[in-house]
């Protein structure tokens, strides 16, 4: 969701072809792009574009995987054409790996135009700082890439000193099946402090696990796990629960569903945290996903 606006971001599955729509109450744009559609941009890999970012001018910053395995970064103007301004045709490629289950997924803008791209390679964090023309900042990080902890990046945030990531510790995975009863990867949320250069980093690991996690805009970490009930918590910016919160920093979710099993955790404009996930019944040994749940958490 951008500027009140939904942008979708896909690939085809042979890869050829990447496909960037933006939706206005549910319909497409027919600003952007033909009728919504901006097509034939240079191919992702399967796993489509993996992150998006506005610009405060309207532009889109736009990156994933290419099909050679590495970080590509595109830049779209309002009208859903490519900015012929960054790397000469809008988009350039980055010469950082991934392989299929790790991608760049972090995009943070300074305010000189300069963009931060970080995402995970071989389990460790790594990132990058692109200059505005698409040109990389070899001040940033060493010799212009920054190496970090291990770990996954979820979402990040500048901060005074520099920026903080929210990151997993356990490799993503897909949605697993064992008896037919659906689990939900489980994590280790962390944050990960960066000094603005890139130069050092320190980590804070949270307790326990969780299936989702969101860092707000004033630091603090939310988590969320299920089956039934769902237990949310809150932590400080140091990784203390914030005992203030719930119970002991502790709130719970109960459903009248057999499983209840949170997906998404959203920051919404008043900083009240909305809870999506959902819930199935159990019919002998199988679960039959029933509905969708969402929840408004208050602060």
């Amino acid at each position: 969701l951008i500027a009140g606006q939904i942008v979708v971001a896909s690939s085809e599955k042979t890869g050829l072809l990447s496909t960037v729509q933006r939706l206005v109450e549910g319909r497409p744009d027919p600003s952007f792009g033909m009728d919504g559609f901006a097509k034939g941009l240079p191919a992702f890999a399967q796993d489509g574009p993996t992150a998006l970012l506005e610009r405060k001018d309207g532009r889109l910053w736009v990156v994933g995987r290419s099909v050679r395995g590495r970080w590509q970064l595109g830049r779209l103007l309002e009208n859903g054409q490519p900015d012929p301004t960054l790397g000469g045709a809008g988009f350039v490629e980055l010469n950082l790996r991934s392989d299929t289950s790790e991608f760049p997924t972090v995009l943070l803008e300074r305010p000189d135009g300069a963009l931060l791209v970080i995402g995970s390679s071989m389990g460790s964090l790594q990132g990058v700082q692109v200059r505005p023309d698409g040109s990389l900042d070899s001040r940033f990080g060493k010799g212009g890439v920054w190496n970090g902890p291990s770990g996954f990046p979820l979402e990040g945030r500048f901060n005074a000193q520099g920026f903080v990531l929210l990151t997993r510790v356990s490799p993503p995975s897909r949605l697993e099946l064992l008896t037919g009863r659906p689990l939900l990867p489980t994590f280790t949320p962390e944050l990960v402090r960066v000094r603005g250069d890139g130069s050092s980093a320190t980590v804070t690991r949270f307790p326990g696990v969780a299936n989702v996690a969101r860092l707000d805009r004033q630091g603090f970490v939310w988590t969320a796990r299920g089956e039934n009930p769902v237990i949310i918590e809150r932590f400080t910016p140091d990784g203390r629960v914030h005992s203030t919160y719930g119970t002991g920093g502790r709130a719970k979710l109960t459903s009248a569903f057999a499983l209840t099993q949170p997906q998404h955790l959203l920051e919404q404009q008043g900083g009240k945290i909305l809870l999506v996930g959902n819930v199935s019944e159990a019919g002998g040994a199988l679960y039959t996903s029933v509905d969708i749940f969402l929840a408004q958490l208050k602060r």
